[in-house]
């Protein structure tokens, strides 16, 4: 760290998540000293779309960022840098002045399936994963690219760029278009050998007449613009204030995790599944057919990652639509007590029903759809509930178990998101991978990984390792219960019997 009162020098981290909007500010020893949220309204035009009003999302940035500069009662001045990061890939495309031509699309929109399918059945999918190491998904940048020029030209004609959630609002908070290098590569345009955007993936797309769409690439400590004069009366930030810090969420929440070498699991448990490790090198050891490979925010190193959005979404359908309404007197928190109670109250021997959390998407066939097993007449509340929180974790493990097909092991893992709230589906991740899982201080890790990056591009700190070792504090550690270990071995092959089972429905 160099020059300055330490402790009155402070970072402001913005992360768009795929149901949030939140703004914290964190002090350069790690302290979250506030965060503010905003829930963002989603629509549904069609089936399987999901979009957002993009001016509405900048007004809720807007909002949190005044609130969290209010509430921390810091001198807006004393913010040394801002950090940006977001759900990864979907698309906002914007005009020259960023403002956008159509509305933003989240990544678990579905509507490029059919054109994922389109892309297997005649191999292109394989050229382009030996291109990118990302092969094509529903809502990947490079998929709806393809799919607005397939079908709606005008509106792709009209645009100047195409942005991440977090680019979108850096264009609006600077007036400067950028990404960065771990957006970019998993976003399915960049080379992953030459980490340049290539040619050849755009004309493979049909898309070789949209190559200037494409933004700037950044490293995740660059400086990407300054706070305009419009953005700072809306904001209530300083003008002038720097943007330099920037990545993708999986590598933010591996960043703040503390997360700097190959030896330990980063698992991120909210609206996505996420299950990810670093390797310090591109090579060929890993699971090619199902693991994503992407530039790591540490220089040299590359992120594989298995995610579906099939985590803890899950359960707050569950919450929302049976538990909420028979009983409208109580706020949520006080149902996820009650809801870790109920599973607490039955050990996994005594329930055999199996959830397959496949509400949002699949992690196998593309038409799977969530379901129960085994439910009778006996079974209870609490039995459900328990199903439901073991099917999230299994989800994690069935993506772990493919990460891990080189051999590979772990010696633990840091877990964030939603489910660590609950001490009791922690534990049961715990018991589940059997391996020590860490829980992070920090409950805002996206925003505390692009604040660290924004504290090494203003200079606060030197590198990663001083950062990280400053800012990233674990707050507990879960051991797994050896005795629980043949339990949910054998639980698990049942629920993957399911996923087979789903296979065999939809075909």
């Amino acid at each position: 760290m160099i020059g300055g009162n330490a402790m009155s020098q402070y970072l402001l981290g913005v992360d768009n998540g795929g149901t949030m909007t939140k703004a914290s500010i964190f002090d350069s020893q790690g302290a979250e000293i506030a965060t503010v949220g905003k829930r963002l309204v989603t629509l549904a035009p069609a089936p399987g779309y999901t979009e957002r009003n993009l001016d509405e999302v900048w007004e809720a940035n807007c909002q949190v960022i005044r609130e969290v500069i209010e509430k921390s009662g810091i001198d807006p001045r004393d913010i040394r840098g801002i950090g940006l990061t977001g759900y990864g890939n979907g698309l906002c495309l914007v005009d020259e002045a960023g403002n956008p031509v159509c509305n933003g699309i989240v990544s678990s929109d579905n509507r490029g399936q059919e054109l994922v399918n389109e892309a297997r059945r005649t191999n292109l999918e394989e050229k382009i994963f030996s291109l990118n190491h990302q092969g094509l998904w529903s809502a990947q940048t490079s998929t709806l690219l393809a799919w607005v020029h397939r079908n709606d030209k005008e509106t792709l004609d009209k645009a100047r760029w195409f942005l991440s959630i977090k680019d979108f609002i850096r264009m609006k908070l600077t007036g400067e278009a950028y990404s960065d290098i771990t957006e970019a590569s998993s976003a399915g345009l960049l080379n992953i050998h030459t980490l340049e955007y290539d040619r050849e993936l755009f004309a493979l797309l049909g898309l070789e007449n949209y190559f200037h769409l494409a933004p700037p690439c950044l490293g995740c400590c660059d400086k990407g613009g300054e706070v305009t004069a419009v953005a700072a009366a809306l904001t209530g930030l300083a003008q002038g204030t720097p943007v330099t810090g920037s990545m993708f969420d999986v590598n933010a929440g591996m960043l703040a995790s503390g997360i700097l070498d190959s030896s330990t699991l980063c698992l991120i448990a909210g609206t996505w599944s996420i299950n990810e490790y670093l390797v310090d090198g591109l090579y060929y050891g890993y699971n090619e057919s199902t693991n994503a490979v992407s530039k790591a925010f540490l220089p040299g190193y590359y992120l594989v990652e298995e995610s579906t959005p099939t985590s803890a979404s899950n359960f707050e359908w569950f919450l929302e639509q049976f538990l909420e309404p028979d009983r409208p007197e109580l706020g949520k928190g006080p149902l996820y007590d009650e809801c870790n109670r109920l599973v607490d109250s039955i050990s996994p021997e005594e329930s055999d029903i199996v959830f397959v959390p496949y509400l949002f998407s699949s992690a196998t066939h593309p038409d799977a759809k969530a379901c129960f097993f085994n439910l009778t007449s006996y079974s209870t509340r609490a039995h459900v509930i328990r199903a439901i929180y073991e099917g999230v974790v299994f989800s994690s493990m069935f993506h772990v178990k493919r990460l891990m097909t080189d051999g590979r092991t772990f010696e633990r893992a840091r877990l964030s998101g939603g489910l660590t709230n609950s001490p009791v589906w922690t534990q049961m991740m715990a018991d589940v991978l059997q391996m020590p899982i860490d829980v992070l201080q920090a409950s805002e890790l996206s925003a505390q990984g692009v604040c660290i990056a924004a504290g090494i591009g203003c200079g606060l700190f030197t590198d990663y390792a001083s950062a990280t070792e400053g800012m990233v504090k674990v707050k507990k550690t879960y051991y797994p219960n050896p005795e629980r270990r043949e339990i949910y071995r054998k639980k698990f092959a049942a629920y993957e019997k399911a996923q087979a089972a789903l296979d065999f429905f939809h075909s």
